[in-house]
């Protein structure tokens, strides 16, 4: 959670070769635990981003085709 205890704990962790990404999701890592030995740290940053974006659906649209 952006701004909440965690998120501000894992600000403290950001340097050289460290990436934190909040709101994680199930899509999110899963995504990042099947690529986290072939990617580098900002890599994975940005496959979870995109996993956290392509993965939100309404479900009416999905539903109807």
């Amino acid at each position: 959670l952006f701004g909440g205890s965690p998120g501000n704990t894992a600000a403290y962790l950001l340097g050289p070769g460290v990436e934190v990404v909040t709101g994680v999701n199930l899509a999110m890592l899963l995504e990042v635990l099947g690529q986290r030995d072939s990617q580098a740290p900002d890599a994975l940053a940005q496959t979870a981003v995109a996993a956290a974006r392509d993965g939100a659906i309404r479900l009416a649209e999905a539903l109807r085709g």
